[in-house]
């Protein structure tokens, strides 16, 4: 049976006592490990477990606080790898763990002592100093992923173990109380009803999930469980319910009877105690088997308690040898009171020092029927209960004459088995005569009796063609017979056909000869191949009907090697890696002058391609679209993986097929991205996020042959200057020179330009990467008709602008150009309604919108401004002197002046009628007067003509605030400005006042 050193997890997750409770949380959820060992130095002292956080979660302990050393389950359980699973399955239920500790083996414990012996030693629990040999861990999961189906002994089905108590609460349940219920039931589970169905559960690795992502205890309880368990038929067999949960990962599953209703669950530790249960029910029937047949036999055979040295059971043979009339009179006495008292001492000794020993001589103490010399071997081992027993087995060897009989028995039972051998066999002389066969020799050689004792090989080769698996005959003579007797050669397992010439019929023969010289014979062994052999000879055939097959194939085929080499290919293949007849196979895939790449370009490791181990990848590669580059061309398909193994389980070969799909593939590819581009175009709330999703996609036209290294698009509206709506460029690439639209051949001639090789092609003037190799594309960008761009793209590739990447450039600028049109005419539409347009400044809307933005921003960085309010002096009597119009043209004048004496960053707003109101950013008020009386003086100097060369002049009167000092809010700085603006008006116009806190 296996050891805990074949199960145990050598994996050790580890946190030192002092860490955080929320360390081994995330530990255990990034992990996905149910417990975490708590170290002092270098010993193991103490374990937290997934049942130690829910009760942890439900005392309301702070993860964040905690140290795992002052909530750790401490005394851990452990035991030496050297103990059987079932003995330690045995512990861990006696000790109620889930987890097991496994050590090393003690070097002072005897190498000779039973296994069962040295954990009996062993201290179950370890002390406060801690564990210093641990060598690996085991669980429920880990016993129920190693089970195989001997340990099942006798079929069983899950309703034989199956848990039928289920303890649920509904999803309306605080997820406080469903922890807590949890806690105080100590269960590993809680199904989560609502409306009478099972929706969900809430399991141990949950509560883990759920403390590792920090959520609140006000969570509801359906955001914590997980999905509702899988469910299996009651009548599934306990072995497919094992492997359902190891396939799928999981440690628990529901189980339904005929109608269909939940019944019950099934867990790891149902399994365990199940299958522990059947395993000794059975271990104990086949000990009552055992010594059923035992009392057949006629050597003694004694089981001894392990503690007292009494017999327990002993044979009837065994009772007679030691002068007793029936095995019930031995039982409850000391084994060694039966024996002379030399022996018994030594036996003793051996019993209480746990030593096996093997043919000790000994004589019977009980006068009747006389004394008996016994040849007595005992043995220390554990019952199917575990407790430990002694096995004796003793012969008697006084009557010595009985040993010729024996010999003679032996040697029947040896010719027996000679003719009841299924391999024919026979012994040849020196001279080539046949001395003995069995019957199957016979049979294979068509020998019909006895009588033929007297026929050489000579002669009977006359009869038959004995040939090798090449065709070639083989000569028997005695000469050849006498030359393996001279050099003691032997013949293993040669293939020879024999085909006899009456009928000419064949057999497939495999022959191996033994020389014996010091008896001057040979044995020869025979065993009949002819049905394997035909199954070769049609495998063949078929192989080579399929062989054609797979040549005939559009799709490429590869066979490989589990190193990675081919081994074949079909002409399919060969044409895609342009691989030659005259290649030499086997040869490395990763040798072929070819690269494979996945959908977005980005290369595959070729290893990937041609080895698969099913413990790197949880399944080989099935219709995995990629593509295959050799030299400047493409193959787009689908590929799949299909290994198959030996009779051990190990890769024994892979079959790589390709299905070229390259025309339809990239059209799906360019679809796709198309697609993909107009959805987030559809998004896009700003021309500035076009142009960046514009970016993005060019950037993704990667092929296996290149990538798009350099992006720059130019706006070429704008007569002077040309601004860079889009500039990109990978490492090692940066812009240089000037833009020149008259010079760029794209923008000049409206014709895309694209140079496939910038060594030998003449490119485009305009072309500003700093690269002199490689490709480039050059179109316009037109938006309603008009071109408003140009784009330059480079790629450091040669050949990598072909007529499809340029086609997919195209698609891309022509679905930007209608989201950019309608991107500027709803800013156009936007910037209208929040312009004055008379003045061209912005209007009172403006104004309360940014406003309110700019004291909260200026409250938080606590930076100042101040606010100015300005009023025409007279306006209304110029109105009426002059006319409307010379009204609108003094509006129109200071609110010129306004703007010039403005930065970038301020703000200037007809407030109403004849009233502007200006923002001063980061200035004082010192600052905001000398500035507002520069625009005072201004207007003052600047005329107006009305008419017939007729000039006027206006004056303006302004009231400064400032922020926070004269006011936190907007309506105070307004207030606070118009008082400002009053005292100016009361002072004689045309002048600045500041708010001051007199006024």
């Amino acid at each position: 049976m296996h050891t805990l050193a074949s199960l145990a997890s050598r994996e050790l997750v580890t946190l030192q006592g002092e860490a955080l409770l929320v360390d081994a949380v995330t530990l255990m959820s990034d992990k996905n490990i149910s417990s975490v060992l708590v170290t002092r130095g270098s010993a193991v002292v103490g374990i937290i477990t997934e049942r130690d956080l829910v009760r942890l979660v439900a005392t309301g302990i702070d993860p964040l606080k905690t140290a795992v050393e002052a909530v750790m389950t401490s005394h851990l359980v452990h035991l030496p790898e050297t103990v059987p699973i079932d003995e330690a399955l045995y512990v861990m239920e006696k000790e109620k763990v889930r987890h097991l500790l496994v050590t090393g083996v003690d070097a002072d414990v005897a190498v000779s002592e039973p296994c069962a012996e040295r954990y009996r030693k062993h201290q179950l629990r370890a002390d406060d100093k801690g564990i210093l040999s641990a060598k690996g861990i085991i669980t429920y999961t880990d016993v129920v992923r190693k089970l195989e189906e001997e340990f099942f002994k006798k079929p069983l089905t899950v309703s034989d173990c199956m848990s039928t108590t289920l303890h649920r609460t509904d999803a309306s349940t605080d997820i406080k109380v469903a922890f807590a219920i949890m806690n105080a039931q100590r269960l590993s589970s809680l199904l989560i009803d609502r409306h009478g169905k099972t929706v969900g559960i809430l399991t141990e690795r949950d509560v883990v999930r759920f403390m590792r992502s920090g959520r609140s205890l006000d969570s509801s309880i359906t955001e914590v469980m997980s999905p509702s368990p899988m469910t299996v038929s009651q009548e599934v067999s306990l072995f497919e319910a094992a492997r359902i949960m190891e396939q799928h990962r999981i440690r628990r599953l529901l189980v339904r009877d005929p109608e269909g209703r939940i019944c019950g669950m099934v867990s790891h530790s149902d399994i365990v105690r199940a299958v522990r249960k059947n395993y000794r029910s059975v271990l104990q029937g086949e000990a009552a088997r055992s010594r059923k047949a035992l009392s057949l036999i006629g050597e003694g055979v004694a089981e001894l308690d392990g503690k007292t040295f009494r017999v327990l059971w002993i044979n009837p043979a065994g009772a007679e040898m030691l002068g007793l009339n029936n095995s019930s009179e031995a039982l409850g006495w000391e084994f060694t009171g039966f024996l002379d008292a030399k022996a018994a001492d030594l036996i003793h000794r051996d019993f209480i020092q746990r030593t096996s020993r093997d043919a000790l001589l000994c004589t019977t103490a009980l006068p009747r029927p006389g004394e008996r010399y016994l040849w007595l071997s005992y043995e220390m081992t554990c019952d199917f209960r575990g407790e430990p027993c002694i096995r004796a087995v003793f012969r008697d060897v006084t009557y010595l004459a009985a040993a010729q009989e024996t010999l003679q028995e032996e040697k029947a039972r040896l010719q027996m088995s000679f003719q009841a051998s299924r391999e024919g066999i026979l012994i040849l002389s020196e001279e080539g005569h046949l001395i003995e066969m069995n019957w199957r020799a016979r049979e294979l050689l068509r020998l019909p009796d006895r009588s033929d004792m007297t026929l050489t090989v000579r002669e009977w080769s006359r009869e038959v063609r004995l040939l090798d698996e090449s065709g070639d005959l083989i000569l028997l003579s005695e000469d050849r017979i006498r030359g393996f007797m001279e050099t003691g050669q032997a013949i293993y397992d040669q293939l020879l056909r024999l085909s006899f010439n009456s009928d000419g019929k064949s057999l497939w023969l495999m022959v191996s000869a033994s020389p014996i010289p010091t008896r001057r014979c040979m044995v020869v062994t025979l065993y009949d191949v002819t049905a394997s052999k035909q199954k070769e000879l049609e495998i063949q055939r078929s192989e080579k009907k399929y062989r054609t097959l797979i040549h005939n194939l559009t799709e490429a085929v590869l066979l490989l090697s589990p190193a990675g080499d081919v081994i074949d290919l079909n002409p399919a293949a060969r044409e895609i890696l342009q691989v030659t007849e005259n290649q030499p196979l086997p040869h490395p895939l990763a040798e072929f002058y070819c690269t494979f790449v996945d959908r977005e370009g980005r290369p595959i490791p070729t290893e990937e391609i041609a080895r698969w181990e099913g413990s790197r990848r949880k399944a080989p590669f099935k219709d995995r679209e990629i593509g295959i580059l050799t030299g400047e061309r493409i193959y787009w398909g689908v590929l799949t993986q299909t290994p198959t193994f030996s009779d051990d389980g190990t890769v024994e070969s892979m079959i790589v097929t390709f299905n070229d799909l390259t025309e339809y593939m990239e059209s799906k590819r360019q679809e796709e991205l198309l697609l993909s581009c107009s959805i987030d175009f559809a998004r896009a709330t700003t021309e500035e996020e076009v142009y960046a999703i514009l970016a993005h996609y060019l950037r993704r036209l990667g092929r296996a042959n290149g990538k798009i290294d350099a992006i720059l698009l130019r706006c070429v509206t704008t007569p002077v200057q040309h601004p860079t709506l889009i500039q990109w460029a990978d490492d090692g690439f940066f812009f240089t020179g000037e833009f020149h639209p008259e010079r760029c051949k794209a923008y000049a001639s409206g014709v895309d330009l694209v140079v496939k090789d910038a060594r030998i092609e003449y490119g485009c003037p305009c072309h500003e990467v700093n690269a002199d190799q490689g490709s480039y594309f050059c179109t316009n960008l037109s938006v309603g008709g008009q071109v408003v761009g140009v784009l330059h793209l480079y790629s450091g590739a040669t050949g990598f602008f072909n007529d499809q990447t340029a086609r997919v450039v195209r698609s891309l600028l022509a679905l930007a150009a209608p989201t950019i049109s309608n991107m500027r005419l709803i800013d156009h539409n936007r910037r209208l309604s929040l312009i004055d347009p008379l003045t061209g400044l912005h209007n009172r809307r403006y104004l309360e919108q940014t406003l309110e933005n700019l004291l909260v921003r200026s409250r938080e960085t606590e930076r100042p401004f101040c606010l100015i309010m300005a009023d025409i002096d007279q306006f209304k009597g110029f109105n009426d002197t002059f006319g409307h119009d010379a009204g609108d043209k003094a509006l129109r004048m200071v609110a010129a002046n306004v703007r010039n004496c403005l930065r970038e960053e301020d703000i200037a707003v007809r407030f109403g009628g004849e009233e502007i109101t200006v923002i001063l950013m980061g200035v004082s008020k010192e600052l905001a007067v000398t500035i507002a009386d520069r625009i005072r003086k201004r207007i003052e100097q600047t005329p107006i003509e009305i008419g017939d060369g007729q000039l006027q002049y206006i004056t303006l009167s302004m009231g400064v605030s400032a922020f926070p000092e004269d006011g936190k809010t907007l309506e105070k700085l307004i207030q606070r400005a118009d008082l400002a603006l009053y005292e100016a008006k009361r002072l004689g116009k045309n002048r600045v006042a500041a708010f001051e806190k007199a006024q």
